[in-house]
């Protein structure tokens, strides 16, 4: 089975394909990665007022 195959048939079983290609993309960076991806979401969201309250997302990058 190639990864189109298991992404396929995940769509076929209601799992949203975006979210599982995220996944993988955030499981595949180092942890000094991710931290910095984090930091920088964070800046961004609060210099346009979106900021979540502590630990909304973190859980994106805790892996």
């Amino acid at each position: 089975m190639c990864v189109l195959d298991i992404m396929l048939f995940a769509e076929a079983k209601g799992f949203d394909v975006k979210i599982i290609r995220l996944i993988i993309r955030i499981r595949r960076q180092d942890s000094n990665e991710r931290a910095e991806e984090e930091t920088i979401l964070d800046l961004y969201l609060r210099a346009f007022g979106m900021a979540p309250s502590e630990g909304e997302y973190g859980f994106l990058f805790r892996f």
